[in-house]
């Protein structure tokens, strides 16, 4: 269900790509490479729209390790064809990252047990490296390359004015720790990775996790609002709050079930004690 739903999520943004990169010459510039010119560049829309796009959102309904090969390779193709023409031109970091990215979320998609813990990799050191693996590329993709994407797309840095811009850098830092810390004790408590298929053999109550049942969407959402005070945009509050809503109505069931079935009565019990979002008052 998670695997069908981040195709899904795949096959929009890929559709609103080409989208955005058509209608807007500003996000074409901050994709585009100064070794193709702009018709070679529109070339490649066909072959992404069907290989990536359409397949992704096949893939999504039906459940084909021969299909997600299939974008695995496109994928795979494209970002190589992305990273001749960086090193072509010295330019195009922005497209190559983010083909990169795409290229390693497939891999995930594909070889989801190649990210899991074997039984002899219980190590904190093991677990901990994939974190940090795990934190930078998100981080990266939806705290850098997607809010980066929606002020090119706005065409302009600023919505509304901000007072008091070092209290949100704060804040976001404030958040940024919220998260680390919740990490930390995933790895040093529960014997695993916040990556749902690399998931904890211990329910985790310490930390972050006795005041808040989901401290890394909360610190995850907070870094996103934090971001859209810091530049002064609505596009990426939408965007903190679209992301927010789609984690507790898609993702969280999906994890609280699982985590229902794994640790039983032990999660009813927390869950019914510690709140999902905000913390409860302690008299």
């Amino acid at each position: 269900m998670l695997i069908n739903t981040a195709y899904i999520f795949q096959s929009a943004l890929i559709f609103l790509w080409w989208i955005e990169i058509s209608v807007s010459g500003e996000v074409y510039g901050m994709f585009s490479y100064s070794s193709i010119n702009r018709e070679a560049f529109f070339n490649l829309l066909v072959p992404d729209l069907i290989l990536l796009g359409l397949l992704s959102l096949i893939r999504s309904y039906v459940t084909s390790r021969d299909l997600g090969l299939i974008i695995l390779g496109a994928f795979a193709y494209a970002t190589l064809f992305c990273i001749n023409a960086s090193i072509s031109g010295l330019d195009g970091v922005v497209p190559t990252l983010t083909m990169v990215f795409g290229l390693i979320f497939n891999i995930f998609l594909v070889y989801p047990f190649a990210f899991m813990r074997s039984a002899s990799s219980r190590s904190v050191w093991v677990n901990g490296l994939k974190t940090l693996v795990q934190i930078v590329s998100f981080w990266s993709i939806f705290l850098g390359i997607l809010p980066f994407i929606l002020l090119w797309a706005t065409q302009r840095l600023a919505d509304f004015e901000v007072a008091l811009p070092v209290p949100t850098g704060i804040l976001f830092l404030l958040f940024s720790l919220l998260g680390l810390s919740s990490a930390y004790f995933m790895v040093s408590w529960g014997e695993g990775t916040p990556l749902p298929l690399d998931a904890t053999n211990k329910l985790v109550l310490r930390g972050p996790y006795a005041f808040i049942r989901n401290p890394m969407a909360v610190a995850g959402v907070g870094q996103i609002l934090s971001l859209a005070l810091f530049f002064g945009s609505w596009p990426i509050a939408i965007y903190g709050v679209v992301g927010g809503l789609a984690w507790h109505f898609i993702i969280r069931p999906i994890e609280e079930n699982d985590l229902s079935r794994k640790f039983g009565a032990e999660y009813e019990s927390y869950r019914s004690r510690v709140r999902c979002w905000i913390p409860r008052p302690r008299l």
